[in-house]
């Protein structure tokens, strides 16, 4: 992996100097091979780099038609799975700002949140995280659309600020055939000082304040993680901290972008390399 140094020049990743343009890059140039691994039912099923870039364009994408603006968070609310990811570079490659959401959090923690952050889109796991929103709905009159993950337990809910995943993807999916360049084009135009995440602090001393992370930190800690760690195209990483977390991101998000590692996520570390 070729990189600038710590200079007054740009700090670059194989010559990108965002987390979505290498993001792209990396999704083209490893195309089939596993970029995650989820346990279904027991059984390990792989996903690819293709899956991973495809995922995130749809969502990018119908995020766009529901009108979220570049600079404006996006709140996700689930545990460690393949979506959050989807969620999380299809946000910051339209130039939004994903942002996380402890699933220990309580409705009115949710409510602060989605009150302090501005975000008009809300992801949630299902229908345990969902009934924390409709608990404090009242309190965090911004939001506008909220999408569920999983469908199990609401077969028979409707409310017409709530859609499911599937429907989300099937929106972007249609915004891709209408607008072939729409994604490409926002994702070009996102820049290194531009917003990558917003990260809040746990709320231990009062409370949680938003910390905004650009894409040229990001990159930075790339190249310092370079001299301090060592990957490789072959490691599997687990995911196992809420990715709501700074570290949890950087290892399991932003560095195997870098390197092109396999990401597992399984219920317990003792689990994740069965079957493997």
């Amino acid at each position: 992996m070729e990189m600038t140094r710590f200079d007054t020049a740009p700090i670059t990743v194989d010559g990108c100097d965002t987390v979505v343009k290498l993001w792209k890059n990396r999704c083209e140039k490893y195309g089939p091979r596993p970029a995650h691994r989820e346990k279904e039912l027991g059984v390990w099923q792989e996903y690819s780099w293709a899956d991973y870039y495809e995922g995130a364009k749809r969502i990018g994408l119908a995020l766009m038609a529901l009108g979220v603006r570049k600079g404006e968070p996006v709140l996700i609310l689930a545990e460690d799975r393949r979506e959050w990811l989807y969620c999380d570079l299809g946000a910051a490659a339209i130039g939004a700002i994903p942002t996380g959401v402890y699933t220990t959090d309580s409705p009115s923690q949710l409510a602060y949140l989605a009150q302090d952050s501005g975000a008009r889109v809300l992801f949630v796991e299902n229908d345990e995280q969902l009934d924390k929103y409709l608990e404090a709905r009242d309190r965090m009159p911004g939001i506008e659309k909220v999408v569920v993950f999983d469908r199990d337990g609401l077969a028979e809910f409707s409310d017409p600020q709530v859609m499911f995943l599937d429907e989300l993807l099937a929106l972007g999916g249609s915004e891709a055939e209408a607008h072939p360049a729409r994604f490409e084009d926002a994702l070009a135009a996102v820049q290194p000082e531009d917003p990558r995440m917003l990260i809040y602090t746990s709320g231990t001393t009062g409370p949680p304040k938003g910390a905004m992370v650009t894409h040229r930190n990001i990159l930075f800690q790339h190249v310092a993680g370079e001299e301090m760690l060592e990957f490789y195209e072959s490691d599997e990483l687990l995911c196992f901290l809420p990715l709501c977390h700074v570290l949890e991101r950087l290892i399991s998000v932003e560095l195997p972008i870098g390197h092109g590692c396999t990401v597992n996520f399984a219920e317990s570390p003792e689990t994740v390399f069965e079957n493997l």
